[in-house]
């Protein structure tokens, strides 16, 4: 599922629809669009914003463009499922992303950590063998043992580098430690960081040289 983007410009999020063109375009595209024509805002005017008609209090705050519907909160949880079995897809990755300034998402909150939870556990039930991988940050460390408890294989999208060997990424191994399960890998112990040279190719060896500095960068003094 994905936030919808101008069809002019691709890095911009589309903040209105037209209906005579049936194109998604930002706030620029339609201030200079010639045609006198009906739109549907999608800005944060809920008199503007359509309904879900099955969960009808929910605004559609999703769109997939590969079936080309909106959807609420609710329903996308469903449409996921749906989606993953129709094209038997075997890995998925899940983000809860922060909403960004100059979008039409900047003042609203970030989802909420047990919708996530929700999100994650009901594909969990519908595919036992499933991959599934969920992004965090260092300030949503603390969704990391509800993600894996609700169905969560590994975690993604953190600063490794920065973190290792600080308080962050102790956390997250106590995070981990909770669930019952157990961590591949280490944030804090450095002595599991390896040689400096590949085994496989000399010139990666420049590469690993600086991650393991950057691991080491400050830290262990």
């Amino acid at each position: 599922l994905n936030r919808i983007n101008c069809i002019n410009h691709i890095n911009q999020n589309a903040i209105f629809f037209c209906i005579n063109c049936e194109k998604w375009l930002c706030d620029k595209c339609y201030s200079e669009h010639n045609e006198n024509i009906c739109i549907k805002n999608q800005t944060n005017d809920n008199s503007l914003i359509s309904k879900c008609k099955l969960h009808i209090k929910n605004d559609n705050s999703f769109y997939c463009k590969q079936c080309k519907i909106f959807l609420c909160k609710e329903c996308s949880i469903c449409h996921n499922v749906k989606y993953i079995k129709e094209h038997e897809i075997d890995r998925v990755i899940f983000y809860s992303l922060n909403p960004h300034p100059e979008t039409i998402y900047a003042n609203s909150s970030q989802p909420a950590s047990l919708y996530y939870a929700k999100v994650v556990s009901t594909v969990r039930l519908a595919f036992p063998d499933l991959e599934i991988i969920c992004g965090t940050w260092t300030d949503n460390l603390a969704n990391i043992g509800v993600l894996i408890l609700s169905g969560a294989n590994g975690i993604t999208k953190f600063p490794l580098f920065k973190m290792f060997g600080t308080k962050y990424g102790k956390r997250v191994e106590e995070e981990i430690k909770w669930t019952g399960r157990s961590l591949k890998g280490t944030f804090t112990d450095k002595s599991r960081l390896g040689p400096e040279k590949s085994e496989v190719d000399p010139k990666l060896d420049r590469y690993i040289k600086r991650y393991i500095k950057d691991s080491l960068k400050n830290k262990f003094q």
